[in-house]
């Protein structure tokens, strides 16, 4: 399933997320939601932001394309010879860029998608990550050491891990407990926040691991299983979103122990990210 099923406007809530785990970060009681569009593009999907404000994500004009904006100026990122590119994350000092590629138009997908990181204007594509499903390895996240998470479909096409890349080696990361696992972010210090369920594309709740220690992340006003974590920042700063009983999807930002909630301007034919 492709992540980024849904309409324009989530383009509003993501980068909300991306501008909370900027660094540095300072409590507040009020968020300004500010939206910005790819010229002409159908569809603009930020992806994360680095400490200098540099914003990284990908658009949809014909094809699926990345970019960095920074000062105003959109640039094209493009894996080369590639058909689509998605841009998922920037490292906080800004070195690093992960994402996907596929060499098919329409290929983002499980089972043609491969992952990227793009260091000081180098492209190098990770190989699958060790007992995957071909073309299913996807980079959600960096830091400024060029440590990447991010996960994987296993080869019966069942359930995701998630995956530490770091010094050219794999390692898997699953929350014990759970079927699957996928690594949404990582910060300078380590630190890695992600989601865990027991059925592939259900529902969901997030955790942070710290120390070899899971810790899970539910906001409290969640349905069951409703709750995604999205990134953490070096401050331990976590945030993302989830389905209040009853209304819309809301986000949060988990700082210091306490959830505070974010309304965020979706309408009725807007719909959250897949996994």
């Amino acid at each position: 399933m492709k992540r980024y099923q849904h309409r324009v406007l989530f383009l509003f809530y993501v980068l909300f997320f991306c501008l909370a785990i900027s660094e540095p970060a300072k409590a507040a009681t009020s968020y300004v939601l500010t939206s910005f569009d790819y010229p002409d593009a159908s569809q603009t999907l930020p992806g994360g932001i680095d400490t200098s404000g540099k914003i990284v994500g990908a658009y949809v004009l014909g094809a699926v394309h990345g970019f960095v904006l920074n000062g105003g100026s959109f640039t094209t990122i493009d894996f080369p010879g590639a058909a689509e590119t998605r841009v998922n994350s920037i490292s906080p000092n800004g070195q690093f860029i992960v994402g996907n590629f596929s060499n098919a138009a329409g290929g983002l997908d499980f089972g043609s998608e491969y992952a990227f990181v793009l260091n000081a204007g180098v492209f190098t594509a990770l190989p699958d990550a060790p007992g995957s499903y071909p073309g299913s390895t996807r980079a959600w996240g960096v830091n400024s050491s060029g440590q990447i998470v991010g996960d994987y479909l296993d080869p019966c096409f069942c359930n995701l891990h998630g995956f530490l890349f770091s010094g050219g080696t794999y390692t898997t990361v699953s929350q014990p407990g759970f079927s699957t696992t996928s690594l949404t972010g990582n910060n300078d210090s380590g630190q890695i926040v992600g989601n865990s369920s027991n059925s592939f594309g259900a529902g969901q709740q997030g955790f942070l691991l710290s120390g070899g220690v899971f810790s899970p992340i539910n906001e409290p006003a969640s349905v069951p299983n409703g709750t995604n974590v999205t990134g953490i920042n070096n401050l331990g700063q976590i945030v993302g979103y989830f389905s209040p009983v009853g209304g819309n999807p809301q986000g949060f930002l988990l700082s210091g122990g306490a959830f505070t909630v974010i309304p965020l301007p979706l309408g009725p034919t807007d719909c959250l990210p897949t996994e």
